[in-house]
């Protein structure tokens, strides 16, 4: 709870650096989410009328950590009747001849700041409907794809959470 606290502090502060205009329109989400073999914590969204902020949170993995990865990509993206709208993509490929890279558990993962990029797409479907996939391809040539719906929170000031 503190960490998730401490998280979204830091958000705010980040806005607030970034010359954030028009406070009373911003909206902070946090979001998490599990699946079966992935946690994932500590994320958070930030929406203002100028800027768009998102942090990845924190990856965690239920067994074992993920190794000998020829590649992998993390994407977070919302899902609606009108599709599928990418908000952030990583993508890692391990361009040496050796054992390949690998996800360590408590992985802080990718933040964006933009300018006017996410729609009101967003706004409209990130409380029900929004995603984190972590697609690996390990250095035998074997696929697997983790998904996870995300459970998203509306923080506003004044709330008790």
């Amino acid at each position: 709870m503190i960490k998730k606290i401490g998280m979204i502090l830091m958000i705010l502060l980040l806005v607030g650096c970034h010359s954030v205009q028009n406070t009373d329109n911003t909206i902070v989400y946090s979001f998490k989410g599990e699946s079966e073999d992935l946690i994932l914590n500590n994320g958070v969204v930030v929406l203002s009328p100028t800027q768009q902020i998102l942090y990845g949170g924190e990856l965690q993995f239920k067994q074992e950590n993920l190794s000998s990865l020829l590649n992998y990509s993390m994407e977070f993206f919302t899902l609606s009747d009108e599709g599928k709208e990418t908000l952030l993509i990583s993508k890692v490929s391990d361009m040496t001849e050796g054992n390949g890279r690998s996800i360590q558990d408590h992985q802080a993962l990718s933040s964006v700041i933009a300018e006017n990029k996410l729609t009101n797409h967003l706004q409209n479907n990130i409380e029900n409907d929004f995603y984190f996939e972590l697609t690996v391809t390990k250095t035998n040539g074997d696929k697997q794809s983790y998904q996870i719906k995300l459970d998203v929170t509306k923080v506003t000031p004044g709330d008790n959470q």
